[in-house]
């Protein structure tokens, strides 16, 4: 895929979750979505990604190659269980329209 598709796909991906979950849409979580989507191409040195960080993606295309390690479910659960995790630690910074804050103990 190229980079608009990629785009289209993350966030159509992101808009079905949200509306499944009752959770409404919102146009900052949509634009995360959307670069997030651009990140398995990340292994492509020729890439939209990959041009914009040519130190990472060179050495990740040469050890791994295109469409391997970063176009995996295992990559698409690490990715997905981050923001878990970041709510699980007690932070709610991964979610840019979060205003969920700390109580004091």
């Amino acid at each position: 895929m190229i980079a608009p598709t990629h785009i289209v796909v993350g966030q159509f991906a992101y808009l079905v979750a949200a509306l499944t979950a009752g959770h409404p849409p919102a146009l900052p979580e949509a634009a995360a979505a959307g670069v997030a989507a651009l990140l398995p191409d990340l292994d492509k040195r020729t890439g939209y990604v990959g041009r914009w960080l040519p130190w990472l993606s060179g050495p990740i295309e040469s050890a791994v190659g295109h469409r391997t390690a970063t176009h995996s479910l295992l990559a698409v659960a690490a990715v997905a269980s981050s923001p878990g995790r970041c709510r699980r630690a007690g932070t709610s910074r991964w979610s840019p329209g979060s205003r969920r804050t700390r109580s004091p103990t």
